[in-house]
């Protein structure tokens, strides 16, 4: 069996992918999945090219995160499973360090996550953070800029047990993965992973975060291709978990949630002309929409 079997979904971010697989380098007990959600960008092939060791899965039509990850889930043979996004540079050594940590835990720790920065050195607060909640989306809904579900920055210094760790890395023990099942493909993108964490709890385990190694991020490199949609999408994919997880409170958290968005539509009619302005409109105006039919 192999030790670490890592998959890469990509969508329209070729460069991204291809330094992600540069950064993470090669081993015998590794043993690499990059899936391409119909790119059209011929990524495919120039890592067929470049990396004769990567196993690919062209798909002709974007079938969405959760379910490009479940297709080579399928496939893998490792003993532990890195789900990682492909806009992210991983330092030497840093699997290796994450491998070894997890699997010298107790079987009771189902996952891990390690610590997540931007370009710049910041750490991103969703690396380790509170799980969603029916209250942390009303909040969100009526403060749009708030992060009800982060921690004190302290707590992303700390070893410790997390509720829900960031997508861009995270770490299973396969025998998990059996046991509760891979993503959730109602999520086409986003709360995917939000959810996936909340039934490695639910199941039983514990999920532990790591500090002591940190990757980088770049963030948003497929959302930013299709902005309107992917915004739109993300607040449909909440409603979606609170209906899966909280049904009982789906009714007043989809009434708030369509009042905030409400208010933002009519706060965005009072900003002067711009570019931004334009887009953020037919952002909020799609996920309008979205709601509506969620």
């Amino acid at each position: 069996m192999t030790t670490l079997s890592i998959i890469i979904v990509t969508y329209k971010c070729r460069s991204d992918v291809l330094n992600c697989l540069e950064s993470i380098g090669f081993d015998s007990d590794i043993e690499i999945f990059v899936v391409d959600n119909a790119s059209g960008d011929g990524v495919i092939s120039q890592i067929e090219n470049q990396y004769s060791d990567v196993k690919t899965i062209a798909l002709e039509k974007n079938i969405g995160f959760s379910a490009a990850n479940n297709l080579a889930l399928a496939q893998v043979t490792g003993e532990l499973v890195l789900f990682l996004n492909p806009d992210t540079i991983i330092p030497e050594n840093a699997l290796g360090k994450c491998v070894e940590f997890l699997k010298n835990q107790p079987e009771s720790v189902g996952a891990m996550g390690c610590q997540v920065k931007t370009f710049d050195g910041t750490t991103q607060w969703e690396c380790n953070r509170r799980l969603t909640t029916p209250k942390t989306e009303c909040l969100r809904a009526l403060w749009p800029f708030s992060v009800p579900e982060a921690l004190p920055p302290s707590a992303l210094e700390k070893t410790g047990p997390a509720e829900c760790f960031l997508g861009a890395f995270m770490l299973f023990r396969k025998s998990v993965l059996d046991k509760i099942g891979g993503f959730d493909e109602q999520f086409f993108l986003m709360y995917e992973d939000i959810d996936l964490c909340k039934r490695t709890l639910e199941a039983g385990y514990s999920i532990l975060y790591w500090p002591d190694v940190s990757i980088t991020h770049l963030g948003g490199s497929s959302w930013k291709q299709e902005k309107v949609e992917t915004y739109a999408n993300s607040h449909a994919s909440a409603l979606k978990y609170i209906k899966k997880h909280y049904p009982g409170s789906l009714w007043y958290v989809k009434l708030v949630v369509q009042l905030g968005m409400e208010l933002r539509i009519l706060a965005l009619y009072f900003r002067k002309s711009s570019e931004w302005r334009s887009e953020h409109l037919a952002m909020a105006r799609a996920a309008r929409e979205a709601l509506k039919n969620a």
